[in-house]
Order: structure tokens, then sequence, then C-alpha cells
């Protein structure tokens, strides 16, 4: 399984503890240079936290990949997943 710490190190984001328990929820954007993939990053502010991957092994670019990471479940806004997705949609 996949950590959001494994992910901000891989990619430098530059995330502290706040992010992951700040109680806001936030998302950071980053692309991918190995796949050429635009992704988000997303937690939930209460320990959830959400990767997005701008390419889909079945659905190639007409889908997305989502993964928990390093948790059992993450809340996410219909707003905020609906910006998500368009946000990756238009990167594509």
């Amino acid at each position: 399984m996949t950590t959001l710490e494994e992910i901000e190190a891989k990619y430098r984001l530059g995330l502290d503890q706040a992010w992951r328990c700040g109680g806001v929820p936030h998302t950071a954007w980053f692309e991918d240079e190995y796949s050429g993939t635009y992704n988000a990053v997303y937690t939930d502010g209460d320990g959830g936290a959400m990767l997005f991957e701008g390419y889909s092994e079945i659905f190639d670019e007409q889908g997305i990949t989502v993964r928990l990471l390093g948790c059992t479940y993450c809340d996410i806004t219909y707003d905020e997943i609906h910006d998500i997705v368009q946000e990756l949609k238009e990167a594509i």
C-alpha cells in the first residue's frame, strides 16, 4: 500500500503534518515524470488521503485511478471530487 509520506517524498510536495490532520481538506497537484500523468493528492484533514492519477489502466485517458494512501477511508465532498476530476480531464 502506498502512503502519503511515500508520495510526498517521491514528488517533493513539501507537505507538513497539518496536511494530514489539520482539520481542513487540501489538494496538491503534481506531474509524474515517469508516466507523464498529471495527478492530485487529496487529504480530508482527518487522517484520510487519496491519490488521483490522471490515467486509468482500464479506461486509458477516459478515466482515472484513485488510491487510498495509508488509510481505510477518506471523506470528500461532491464538489471537490468534481473539481479534481475536471482538472485531470483538462490536463489530458
